[in-house]
């Protein structure tokens, strides 16, 4: 795949166009071409940030691509597993764990950008990238579209079911770019009508669970901070967009205020092992919100998108990981755990709002 000119956003389409048309890539179900179309771009732009020399706006592109990645994983495999679902696709649970592998590798890189060894980081994720657009879409994608086809099952109705719903989302750049490089216009653009159901969708793609239900509770309602910081910033009113980076940044930072102090009171509680360790991760958390606040106030734009990839990464390689690990921990303790904790709600040393718990009860009702 030879990069094209950066700077001519013409020669990057086109150069998508040709690899696409140059392998069977298309399965002939717009919703999933489109999404396959858009993987295969942040490959492209991931290929000529590699190029750069590291910068600041190097840095920025790459949490923007990263966001999307994210992004991708979430709707991507929603949509092919409803369709499984849809048709009783024989091969679904296999396929279900190399959506998992998937999501396994990008927490991993996640993590490795974090440890600061980023050339590394960079070609482990462009080649296994490039190896999934390869091998994957060729060979494991082609098999349900074979099943469909050899069944005659029609699954435009399910699809147009999913956009109508709002359950999709898919932006006008996604859209733009598919309708250039396959020569489709069947896709009108979806907005997210039920925030949500995208908050769930990120929160079982990722398996953000403890099985904790205060930690969760917390844990939901920064995946909400983070949903309502993405759609407000795409507003083409800078004083929109303004104010909700002003609301998000210090709805965050008193996340990490009672977040913080009710998992390490816990920990404390129960003589955690990694305590220290996991304590370090919590001041790491107020030390980026810090700076992109800082960052904010010196005019430097980029960090209102800065925000976004940094809480995204904090939800796959904390509490998608580390967090996990109480999980396990716990186990053993879930009375004793129980008991501690309503004996500090009752004591005042911890507090749950009833939005958050709101919030906690509508995502349980879609696990039922």
């Amino acid at each position: 795949m030879e990069v094209p000119n950066e700077n001519s956003e013409i020669d990057v389409m086109n150069h998508i166009k040709e690899i696409w048309t140059s392998k069977p890539f298309q399965l002939y179900i717009p919703i999933l071409d489109l999404q396959h179309i858009w993987l295969l771009n942040l490959i492209v732009q991931l290929e000529l940030i590699n190029l750069r020399e590291d910068s600041e706006e190097k840095e920025v592109k790459l949490q923007e691509i990263l966001s999307e990645l994210i992004d991708f994983t979430i709707e991507h495999f929603s949509v092919e597993e409803q369709l499984f679902e849809s048709f009783n696709f024989p091969e679904t649970s296999e396929h279900k764990k190399q959506h998992q592998k998937f999501i396994f590798f990008i927490e991993d890189r996640v993590k490795e950008k974090n440890s600061k060894n980023e050339t590394d980081f960079l070609e482990k994720l462009i080649n296994f990238l490039k190896k999934w657009l390869f091998s994957h879409i060729l060979n494991e994608d082609k098999k349900y579209q074979k099943f469909l086809q050899n069944r005659n099952i029609d699954a435009a109705p399910v699809f147009k079911k999913l956009l109508n719903s709002g359950e999709t989302r898919l932006s006008r750049k996604q859209i733009t770019i598919y309708n250039y490089v396959a020569d489709n216009s069947d896709l009108i653009e979806a907005r997210e009508k039920n925030e949500t159901t995208y908050i769930y969708k990120l929160w079982k793609t990722y398996s953000l669970s403890t099985d904790i239900p205060i930690l969760d509770i917390q844990h939901l309602w920064l995946i909400k901070i983070i949903v309502e910081l993405e759609q407000g910033i795409q507003t083409n009113d800078n004083k929109k967009r303004e104010l909700q980076f002003q609301k998000s940044i210090y709805q965050a930072i008193e996340y990490s205020k009672y977040h913080f102090y009710t998992e390490e009171l816990i920990m404390k509680e129960f003589n955690y092992p990694a305590l220290d360790t996991h304590v370090s991760y919590h001041r790491k958390f107020t030390s980026f919100l810090g700076f992109r606040l800082k960052q904010k106030k010196e005019g430097i734009y980029s960090a209102i998108y800065g925000l976004v990839s940094d809480l995204k990464e904090w939800l796959i390689s904390h509490i998608a990981i580390e967090d996990k690990k109480l999980l396990s921990f716990y186990k053993d303790k879930e009375e004793e755990l129980s008991i501690f904790i309503k004996k500090m709600i009752q004591e005042n040393k911890l507090q749950i709002e009833n939005e958050h718990l709101r919030l906690y009860a509508n995502i349980l009702k879609k696990e039922k």
